[in-house]
């Protein structure tokens, strides 16, 4: 990707975090922030629908964990009902609605909302967190200690909101400029996780929590920029209405990919970046993926893992949102050229000719011939057409050698070497995890990509642990035949 092209999705990202607030400034500023519209039963109303919203989220959040078991929405669900319940005392509370008199908590509950959704939020887009891990073991518990938090303060203050807490304290300004960064930066790196994840797949979803967040950080500048009953402090009910009216909405709709499981709102929070690139694959990669899987189930599954293990070490070597999604359709389909190669070739259990083997190093040029036969694969011609490049110039088809191979080709190469050699085949069974990281090690600069391969070593040791080292007497044994089709 270019870097205007990132410049400019970081501005346009900017502006979607910015722009909310920018107009709470702008409206301060022209109308004044004295401008006073005192309507406490509305008020009650629109607070009303905040909570309303915020616990249906949290319910519609709830029933897609039920069946995933996933931590991070279990923990932004349990968020939402907090914020729903905070946001319901907040109208209860408001002053002169019935015999409600004068009381500081009106003011503060909206504080503790937009805190818990900031928290859960950002703890939602770290989903392999220890909080996270935990909120999946213990979710019961956490759901009845959310709800004796919330609900219990939440029944005394209605009855009596001037039992506890009844006196503005000095300190409470100050509290809230320091509590209006904080938010604001939980919010912003929220934002950030979401927008980056919408950019490799397009889920709506996705979009509609980074919106959330852009919304939830105007509503708190409103809330620090306000007294009651100015028009700033009624804008940061309005823009939490609209943030949760939005995730509702995208919640409800299906998916491209699952046009029938519109509640599969753990996609959104998964943190594997392969899950959101799947969400935005072209119908054209969905219907070669389906003939390789008919041609040879053994190919389908190799593609599938290859394009996970792309991915991650793309993640490690720092590359793109565009360049992953280019790179995960490109492992998905860098072997589509064997769809017109014969069974009988490709499952051969006894060493290839010559023949079979020039046969079998056609498949880049096929693969390549089928992607380019569609104008949204075009950008993973270089990977399917160079992924057999090696690093010295051995390879096929064109014999490229170093620099010149592709980089999202040189990665392809690693991870489909790795997983070849690590997978059963007709003609051998797989190498120990050990034994392909020493194998790839030892070619590091001679077939391939040193930094790719750098990459790999990290992210096997952090996968599988410590790998260490295989006797040469062992490593000689078990690499007869390994290079069949490589």
């Amino acid at each position: 990707m270019k870097l205007s092209d990132a410049v400019r999705r970081n501005w346009l990202f900017l502006t979607l975090i910015v722009g909310p607030t920018a107009l709470v400034l702008a409206g301060v500023s022209q109308i004044g922030a004295q401008t006073e519209t005192s309507r406490p039963v509305g008020h009650v109303f629109v607070a009303g629908l905040v909570a309303l919203a915020a616990i249906l989220f949290a319910f519609l959040l709830l029933m897609s964990a039920h069946r995933t078991g996933g931590g991070a929405v279990v923990v932004l669900a349990l968020g939402c009902f907090a914020v729903g319940m905070a946001m319901g005392g907040h109208g209860l509370l408001t002053p002169g609605v019935g015999s409600m008199v004068d009381n500081p908590w009106a003011e503060r509950l909206p504080w503790l909302a937009v805190t818990i959704y900031a928290a859960t939020l950002a703890l939602g887009s770290e989903p392999n967190g220890a909080v996270v891990h935990w909120a999946n073991r213990h979710r019961g518990l956490l759901a009845g200690v959310t709800l004796l938090a919330t609900g219990g303060p939440l029944v005394v203050l209605t009855i009596d909101p001037l039992r506890f807490g009844s006196t503005r304290y000095q300190w409470e300004s100050d509290a809230q400029t320091a509590l209006t960064s904080i938010v604001v930066l939980l919010l912003m790196i929220a934002g950030w996780g979401q927008w980056r994840r919408w950019r490799l797949g397009g889920e709506v979803m996705l979009l509609a929590l980074a919106m959330s967040a852009a919304l939830t950080i105007a509503a708190t500048i409103s809330l620090r920029l306000s007294d009651r009953w100015e028009l700033a402090w009624w804008d940061s009910d309005a823009y939490m209405l609209v943030g949760f009216a939005g995730v509702i909405a995208a919640a409800l709709a299906p998916s491209r990919c699952h046009p029938r499981r519109p509640l599969a709102l753990d996609r959104a929070l998964a943190d594997d970046p392969l899950v959101h690139i799947s969400a935005g694959y072209p119908e054209a990669l969905r219907a070669l993926a389906r003939e390789v899987e008919a041609k040879d189930p053994y190919t389908h599954g190799h593609s599938v893992r290859v394009a996970g293990l792309t991915v991650r070490l793309a993640v490690l070597l720092g590359l793109s949102a565009d360049e992953l999604r280019t790179l995960a359709r490109g492992g998905l389909l860098h072997d589509v050229g064997k769809i017109s190669i014969p069974r009988e070739i490709l499952n051969k259990a006894s060493a290839l000719d010559a023949f079979e083997r020039a046969v079998i190093e056609r498949h880049p040029r096929l693969g390549a011939d089928l992607v380019g036969n569609s104008s949204e694969l075009l950008d993973t011609i270089d990977v399917v057409l160079h992924h057999h490049e090696r690093w010295d110039g051995s390879g096929y088809p064109d014999g490229l050698a170093g620099r010149e191979i592709p980089l999202l080709a040189r990665i392809c190469a690693v991870a489909d070497v790795w997983d070849a050699l690590t997978t059963d085949r007709a003609y051998r069974r797989g190498w120990s995890p050990e034994l392909a990281l020493d194998h790839l090690s030892e070619n590091a600069g001679i077939l391939f990509d040193p930094d790719v391969v750098e990459a790999m070593v990290n992210h096997a040791r952090r996968e599988l642990g410590h790998v260490g080292s295989i006797p040469i007497a062992h490593r000689r044994v078990e690499r007869v035949g390994a290079m069949h089709l490589l």
